[in-house]
């Protein structure tokens, strides 16, 4: 998990200059980093798990199918 001192650090090194950026007033930064943090780890399990699967399957299909369906039934629970 990231600290405010790092949230705080990738927000300086910003130079927020982008013309086609979105800007805002009022924002709390600690807590926009953080939910960041969430939805890119959410982004990095699937991408992870993905992998896996097609890792597995050229090993072993029968074994990729178990895992596909287990990983739909456990996002279900989630």
């Amino acid at each position: 998990m990231l600290t405010d001192v790092q949230i705080k650090a990738i927000f300086l090194e910003c130079n927020n200059k982008d013309s086609d950026g979105l800007y805002a007033d009022d924002v709390d930064l600690f807590e926009f980093g953080r939910k960041l943090e969430v939805e890119a780890r959410q982004q990095a399990i699937i991408e992870e798990r993905d992998t896996c699967i097609k890792f597995v399957r050229t090993l072993n299909t029968e074994v990729a199918k178990a895992l596909e369906d287990w990983r739909k039934w456990t996002d279900r629970s989630q």
